[in-house]
């Protein structure tokens, strides 16, 4: 088992900002009446064009991969940033992002590292295969095809589509189900074991020469519904069973009935 941390920049970093204050020193835009975040935080964003994000980068990067050595590298996050939250003039922020995706991955291709990142990374003006410094991009949105252009594109995709994958979701429409909705209605444990990754794909047009590029899945818990240890494995199992056979199974020796007897 390897641990590949998460440190996610330079949104949902409301954290990062009110604790390390003297690291960050001007690096955030502080607004009465800036973007609001998807958690409902104003001011939670690092700006790319400020010397002392790079600073805090640099100081709490060189640590965490002290603490996890593993190959695989670190995942940046780069998801969920609020629109606005550097420019009003969208193609200025792209370029922001771009600028702060192409440090990250070159500061650690430096160490040995590969970048890994949800998939606004490489959308838009974002990272590509060009560089020829690695890249993993985390696919979890709705639109599947995402996947398809990437690894078309040279790029190493792990598949984690929110309405297959995300644990947080409830596992059945009862009104007392505790968990979220928000990517489908209920993902009961059918829906996962269900879930066929390249065909999907293959019907939305992956060539075979790109499969290679279809590193895996990942499932994913959040806990902002998730208050006890209990709960937490309520939410993984029996789902991820239904995970780990999809992903290191061959399908014709999947069968749902027997998975159900086991």
């Amino acid at each position: 088992i390897a641990i590949v941390p998460e440190i996610d920049v330079p949104g949902h970093c409301y954290a990062a900002i009110r604790s390390l204050p003297e690291l960050l020193a001007n690096s955030v835009r502080h607004s009465k009446d800036g973007p609001v975040s998807v958690q409902g935080f104003r001011s939670n964003t690092l700006n790319p064009s400020d010397q002392g994000t790079y600073a805090f980068l640099e100081a709490v990067l060189t640590e965490v991969l002290e603490l996890f050595p593993a190959p695989l590298g670190v995942h940046i996050g780069m998801d969920e940033i609020p629109r606005g939250a550097w420019s009003r003039d969208p193609t200025e922020e792209e370029n922001l992002k771009t600028r702060l995706a192409t440090w990250l991955r070159d500061f650690l291709a430096h160490r040995g590292k590969t970048l890994l990142g949800w998939q606004e990374v490489f959308e838009g003006h974002g990272l590509g295969h060009t560089s020829g410094a690695p890249a993993v991009a985390m696919a979890w949105k709705e639109d599947e095809k995402f996947a398809v252009r990437a690894a078309h594109a040279g790029v190493d995709v792990v598949l984690c589509p929110a309405h297959f994958l995300y644990l947080d979701l409830v596992q059945t429409l009862s009104f007392e189900e505790r968990g979220l909705y928000w990517a489908a209605p209920a993902l009961p444990i059918e829906r996962v074991y269900a879930y066929e990754p390249f065909d999907r794909l293959q019907r939305l047009g992956l060539k075979a020469e790109a499969e290679p590029r279809i590193r895996g899945v990942q499932a994913n818990l959040w806990t902002e519904t998730v208050d006890s240890p209990e709960r937490a494995e309520e939410m993984l199992f029996p789902r991820l069973l239904a995970v780990s056979e999809l992903a290191w199974s061959q399908r014709e020796s999947r069968l749902w009935t027997d998975f159900q007897w086991r």
